[in-house]
């Protein structure tokens, strides 16, 4: 194998990691998504968004208040519902912000 490179992993969904203090707070983010912004919603996964004009798919990581204390989300859905979120409520204190517009950061 000398020479040759290893096989990258590559993706074509977005993962966006999102501080949510509960489940309420969360499907409010999710239905103004596909309200205002032209995302929809497949049946398949409570976490996921498909940007209709773009067809990307944005995975939705809810962390925080909303994850139990082994760091497990459970959302109300069909297909996946629940999802580990280990370690991001970690990475939050090292981010840096990010100002979208006046409203978001």
């Amino acid at each position: 194998m000398a020479g040759r490179a290893a096989p990258r992993r590559r993706t074509t969904d977005v993962d966006l990691a999102v501080l949510i203090a509960h489940e309420a707070e969360y499907e409010r983010l999710r239905a103004w998504l596909v309200t205002h912004e032209q995302f929809t919603a497949p049946t398949n996964s409570a976490f996921c968004l498909i940007h209709e004009p773009t067809s990307i798919q944005v995975d939705l990581m809810p962390f925080g208040g909303i994850a139990d204390t082994e760091g497990r989300v459970q959302v109300a859905g069909q297909g996946l519902s629940r999802i580990s979120v280990v370690g991001l409520a970690e990475v939050l204190t090292v981010a840096t912000p990010v100002k979208v517009n006046e409203q978001i950061t």
